[in-house]
């Protein structure tokens, strides 16, 4: 057990940075055929995060959806500014 946890960061970091260059390369062939991508405003992912908050939070727990809602908006803006 003891070496799943001790491989469960490094795990977790190689995927995080597998999906951002995934969804990166995706948003930019999406663009590359003439689709138009919007981006949220810093503030409309705040907004969204707050009203999705609840639907995690009764489906995955409080605690995770704590974690998982602000990852998700301090990655995804880089990711679809490609910075």
């Amino acid at each position: 057990m003891a070496v799943v946890d001790a491989g469960t960061p490094k795990a977790n970091a190689a995927i995080e940075e597998w999906t951002k260059k995934a969804e990166a390369s995706g948003l930019d062939a999406l663009r590359d055929v003439g689709m138009q991508v919007y981006v949220n405003t810093p503030e409309e992912q705040a907004q969204f995060a707050e009203l999705i908050r609840p639907v995690y939070e009764k489906t995955v727990g409080p605690d995770i959806a704590k974690m998982f809602v602000p990852e998700v908006s301090t990655w995804l803006p880089a990711v679809v500014m490609g910075k």
